[in-house]
């Protein structure tokens, strides 16, 4: 597989990490709060009211530790959490494919077309959804 192709897989792994410890995180709140809730009722002690706040901080560290594993260079291993992020915005076209550590081309050239068409996508759908919210609204509140 060509440097190209793994860093393609390692930003992939670094986005299912990230959704998925995002997604815990979430899952260990609620779990927190009905816990709390049924152990103490509707007033649990001022320590289990921290469990939740773990909840919020496992998602940057979850984060954090899948930057720092997964955006790497597969030439040198080199961190390029920067690179990633700017081939991977609306701007990626006019950024460096290749790493600041080795000079090896990690970055394909089409990320900036995929980029494009993925944001016009998501675009479209939230232009859909306002307009589908803002209809039944009108429709149910008339």
């Amino acid at each position: 597989m060509d440097l190209e192709q793994q860093m393609a897989a390692r930003v992939r792994r670094h986005m299912i990490t990230s959704f998925s410890g995002l997604l815990a995180a979430i899952a260990l709140m609620v779990i927190a709060g009905a816990a709390a809730r049924a152990l103490f009722g509707d007033a649990p002690p001022s320590w289990v009211r921290v469990l939740p706040v773990l909840g919020i901080l496992l998602i940057p560290a979850i984060g954090f530790y899948s930057t720092f594993k997964n955006l790497r260079c597969p030439s040198c291993n080199h961190l390029v959490a920067f690179q990633v992020s700017a081939n991977y915005s609306l701007f990626g076209a006019k950024a460096n494919k290749a790493c600041n550590g080795c000079g090896h081309k990690i970055f394909g050239d089409l990320i900036a077309q995929r980029v494009r068409r993925m944001f016009m996508v998501m675009f479209a759908i939230g232009i859909g959804l306002g307009v589908v919210s803002a209809i039944l609204s009108a429709v149910l509140h008339h």
